[in-house]
């Protein structure tokens, strides 16, 4: 069988990666030399309406946000509006701006880049973010989660390349969040399928989350965005608005997996780093670059549900 390694890191991108990035401490955090960006838009939080994954909230995801100084956060429940309605109504008492989205996981069986042959019997994760920009944007949306739904027994969902294709919501903003572990040709696959599909609304979603190999891991998506011209930008692949949450979300895996939670192993979540972060940190984490596309994507999503 042949063995798969993750998208290497040649010698000229671990340079550029390390100017860009300072120092990975022990903890595993990494800083970065950058201006100070004064504020942010989260652009993937999972709330409790996708079950059993979600550890907050809506509405607690969006007061927190707004207490942190964010300009803006998306509610991105997976395959699901359902969460939007309660952010929409918090967001409208505070100061933040509520960016309507959703999560996708596509069954992604890897095919040939040339002639889309299939040459593996193993369905890899294809995970995306589609924010709504605007009315349009949305009925498309709704209409891919319906087109989706329908493919299941009640409950879930599924989406495949060619759904996806068939009913992509051509006003939505698409992020993609590479997994690490895919091999090359997967990911190169996924790269030039998502392209192909939207290639001036997409970027690459780095999600650093202080697992120890945070230089490594944005050093390999800079050279993926470089190689097929996606723009990266910053997200926190966010579960739960505050850290002490993680112990819920811990809970809601075991119960998810009928598991106690001692056995759960390694399904959990190493650490709670997947809560909303003060822009302070964030900035040790991101180059600046990151974070102000954030704000670039935030402002081409102008829908809000007072529009229906």
């Amino acid at each position: 069988m042949t063995q798969h390694h993750p998208i290497p890191l040649d010698p000229a991108s671990q340079a550029a990666a390390g100017a860009t990035l300072n120092h990975a401490v022990s903890d595993g955090e990494a800083t970065v030399n950058s201006v100070a960006v004064q504020t942010y838009a989260e652009l993937h939080c999972i709330s409790n309406f996708t079950f059993l994954r979600g550890a907050s909230f809506p509405e607690e995801l969006v007061d927190r946000a707004d207490s942190l100084g964010y300009s803006a956060i998306a509610i991105t429940d997976e395959c699901s509006l359902s969460g939007v309605v309660k952010a929409h109504m918090a967001a409208k008492e505070r100061r933040i701006k509520l960016i309507v989205g959703s999560e996708f996981v596509l069954r992604d069986t890897l095919v040939d880049v040339a002639d889309e042959r299939r040459t593996s019997d193993i369905d890899y994760e294809l995970r995306i973010i589609l924010l709504a920009a605007n009315r349009k944007g949305y009925g498309e949306l709704s209409h891919l989660i319906t087109c989706a739904r329908r493919r299941a027994k009640k409950g879930e969902y599924l989406i495949d390349r060619k759904l996806l294709a068939d009913n992509f919501p051509s006003d939505c903003m698409l992020l993609w969040v590479p997994e690490h572990k895919h091999p090359d040709a997967c990911i190169e696959s996924q790269a030039s399928y998502l392209r192909a599909l939207s290639s001036d609304k997409l970027w690459i979603a780095a999600e650093l989350l202080l697992r120890g190999d945070d230089r490594v891991r944005l050093g390999r998506l800079q050279k993926l965005g470089e190689r097929f011209a996606i723009p990266l930008c910053a997200a926190g692949g966010v579960y739960m608005h505050e850290a002490e949450r993680r112990i819920v979300q811990d809970t809601l895996t075991a119960i998810r997996l009928v598991k106690p939670l001692a056995e759960i192993g390694f399904a959990a979540e190493p650490n709670s780093q997947r809560h909303l972060r003060p822009i302070e940190k964030l900035r040790k984490l991101f180059p600046a670059k990151l974070l102000e596309e954030t704000l670039a994507i935030a402002n081409r999503c102008d829908f809000s549900l007072d529009e229906l």
